[in-house]
């Protein structure tokens, strides 16, 4: 070899030490700001420093464990489970980090690791150690023999199906869901779970807001979201704090929250018509991204509702003084509880002007003709417009059910097989209805373009067969022939049926019915002798957040303001020391927290004077007995739909994000249940009282 080439040789090797020794200084330079990274919380950041430093000694079995922990910290399940491997590779018999690895599997419900893990630590001496690691395998043993009946029975699969299930009218859907199906991983999304409701206005088909309205939604973020802004046309109308809620099922990203939304805006200060909406969300980080950290909407802001229609809707809210100095939340929550008389009536508003439409041939006014004529045994007192083309005229002037006639010009097109009618026609047609002012338009056609017509009439309540066309009263009445799917059922009885839905609506029928066969002499075993005035407090319904929280308030408030008993049925034992020592131990309140003999049961509601209850079932039975009941209703759903009809009243608040039919996940609410949490214990008692003192 020449000196030349020796030098050359001495020189290659002298930079390739400096390359190593600057890359070393750059790796403990990284695992520096990753520990200070660390220290501060900075979990995102620390893990990718951490994994830096690492490619210059990837050995460092202190650096693999701190990875290992912040990635489990991050809900990174994969990439702890590497580093966990990675660290028992150079330290195989480290018992501390083996079980952290064990409980990394458990919390990501992967068992049969965790179990073969666990068998190796069998030979712990410690035998605190030793316990806690049978426990782990327990628990294991227990889910996965869990999780293979549910593989047996659930048979997801279709080949599974097959080869198992012999009678394929077995329906796998009914079959419990295996619990590793329910957890999944989330996306970071931005969700409007509400803009509106969807409805045909004059402005265009969209979400549509009314008065004082809500628009609610949620972020679900890794990073810490701490406000929302609402703008609607370019003004910022809302402005409140998120608050985090836990993500359910999520399956690996832990740090992931749920932060929600549940905006109260009046909108009357806008003009009628189409407006944008941005709804953002401020996080600790300033982001900002479509979809992410905001969103936007378009909605149809219309008019409110007429003072005579649907005043019953707990989503009706009075309007507000804008100079009140309160908010619409300080506002609407200061307003008094509704209190509903219970019927068996619920349609919504007036029947002066009925438009009835039959836009079709002589045929199809002939199989409406039973339809019609129930149609005025309903409403005998109402105008009713028929709303008919020259086709069936004839026979709908000699039924002597129509007041008055609107004359359609729909002709047949045959050419392009439809019925046609141009723009300025349609103008002149909403013309002419909007000097009815109609309260119900009805269409009977069962299958048939007519229902276009239905907006046009102005008609706040509409009705006709068949989804779509966002009517009011969709009725569907489809039959199936097995051979040729062909409808087995005849138009005039479909007709018919839909007038008879209208009939239902008017007055549903329910009506009391008790049991003869029962009498109270069961309830002496209880603390109720024949002479008492007894008062049911049933606190329990099947979905919990619509409890009502203060019964156990209102049982003393009844014993002192009144004097009659109190048949508590608890819902949780907490509630037993919070009723009033003194009442208890003199049985002026009997606690029962058990499942009483159905006929117990019904002879209690039976005879009670009065029964206070959730919107649950037993509140329903009572009713049908006759009891007076109280019903505290949530405005999830409408009373009007599921509250009591016999007798007594229904409790409820006025809130604009009535009917948001949570049910699974309440912490969507974002407003804290103020449909339920905020109606008064004295507003319950006096209608206690008024009932009492009725006899």
């Amino acid at each position: 070899m020449t000196i030349k080439n020796k030098v050359r040789k001495i020189r290659a090797v002298l930079k390739e030490k400096q390359i190593e020794a600057k890359q070393a200084d750059i790796g403990l330079l990284n695992l520096d700001l990753a520990q200070r990274a660390y220290e501060k919380g900075e979990l995102q950041v620390a893990a990718r420093l951490y994994e830096k430093g690492l490619a210059s000694d990837p050995k460092k079995p202190d650096v693999i464990l701190t990875c290992a922990e912040i990635q489990a910290a991050l809900g990174n399940y994969k990439s702890a489970e590497q580093y966990y491997l990675k660290y028992l590779d150079i330290e195989k018999n480290d018992v501390e980090v083996t079980k952290a690895l064990a409980k990394l599997y458990v919390s990501f419900n992967d068992y049969t690791k965790a179990l073969t893990l666990c068998k190796k630590l069998r030979n712990i001496s410690d035998e605190k150690e030793s316990n806690e690691i049978k426990s782990i395998i327990e628990q294991c043993k227990k889910k996965i023999k869990e999780q293979k009946n549910e593989d047996t029975y659930i048979l997801t699969r279709d080949e599974f199906y097959d080869e198992v299930i012999k009678d394929h009218r077995i329906d796998r859907t009914l079959f419990k869901i295996p619990e590793k199906d329910l957890y999944h991983e989330h996306q970071e999304i931005f969700h409007f779970s509400r803009s509106g409701n969807h409805q045909k206005t004059k402005w265009g088909d969209g979400l549509t807001v009314r008065g004082i309205d809500s628009l609610r939604g949620y972020i679900i973020s890794a990073i810490e979201c701490r406000f929302v802004e609402i703008w609607v046309s370019g003004q910022l109308v809302y402005k409140a704090k998120l608050e985090a809620a836990p993500l359910e099922f999520e399956r690996k990203r832990t740090r992931l929250k749920k932060y929600v939304y549940n905006a109260w805006i009046d909108f009357s200060q806008f003009s009628c018509g189409w407006h944008d909406v941005i709804v953002r969300a401020l996080n600790v980080k300033g982001d900002v991204q479509e979809n992410l950290t905001w969103k936007r909407d378009r909605i149809i802001v219309a008019e409110d509702l007429p003072k005579d229609i649907y005043q019953e809707s707990d989503s009706n809210i009075p309007p507000l003084n804008s100079d009140a100095g309160l908010s619409v939340v300080e506002q609407v929550n200061a307003l008094p509880s509704s209190i509903n008389e219970a019927s068996t009536h619920s349609f919504p508003g007036k029947l002066n002007r009925i438009a009835v439409i039959r836009a079709d041939q002589l045929g199809d006014m002939v199989v409406s003709v039973p339809a019609l004529k129930r149609l005025r045994e309903l409403v005998p007192h109402a105008k009713i417009t028929g709303v008919i083309t020259p086709a069936n005229e004839g026979l709908a002037r000699s039924l002597n059910v129509f007041d008055d006639y609107i004359i359609l010009d729909l002709p047949d097109d045959r050419d392009r097989r439809q019925r046609v009618m141009s723009a300025e026609k349609q103008d002149e047609l909403i013309k002419t209805f909007s000097k009815y002012d109609f309260d119900v338009a009805i269409d009977l056609s069962v299958d048939g373009m007519s229902k276009r017509l239905l907006p046009m009439t102005g008609a706040p309540v509409t009705m006709g067969l068949g989804r779509g066309d966002c009517k009011t009263l969709d009725v569907e009445i489809v039959t199936h022939d097995p051979k040729t799917g062909n409808d087995v059922m005849r138009h005039s009885a479909r007709t018919k049926l839909l007038i008879e839905a209208f009939g239902r609506w008017l007055d549903s029928g329910a009506h009391v019915e008790r049991r003869e066969s029962l009498n109270r002499d069961c309830l002496k075993e209880y603390g109720i002798n024949p002479e008492d005035d007894f008062v049911v407090l049933h606190t329990g319904s099947r979905i919990k957040f619509t409890q009502w929280p203060y019964y156990t308030e209102l049982a003393a408030e009844i014993v002192k303001e009144t004097g009659a008993k109190v048949f508590f049925i608890a819902d949780n034992p907490s509630q037993f020391g919070k009723l009033p020592a003194k009442d208890l131990e003199s049985g002026k309140i009997i606690y029962f927290d058990k499942l009483l003999p159905s006929d117990h049961f019904d002879a209690l509601l039976s005879f009670c004077s009065v029964f206070v209850g959730n919107d649950s079932g037993p509140k329903h039975l009572a009713a049908l007995r006759g009891a007076k009941v109280i019903s505290i209703h949530s405005a999830r759903i409408g009373w009007p739909e599921w509250g009591q009809e016999q007798g007594g009243v229904i409790i409820s608040r006025k809130v604009p994000c009535a009917g948001c039919y949570l049910h699974h996940n309440p912490e969507e609410c974002g407003q804290d249940v103020a449909c339920i949490k905020k109606i008064k214990i004295e507003e319950v008692l006096n209608q206690v009282k008024r009932f009492l003192n009725q006899g």
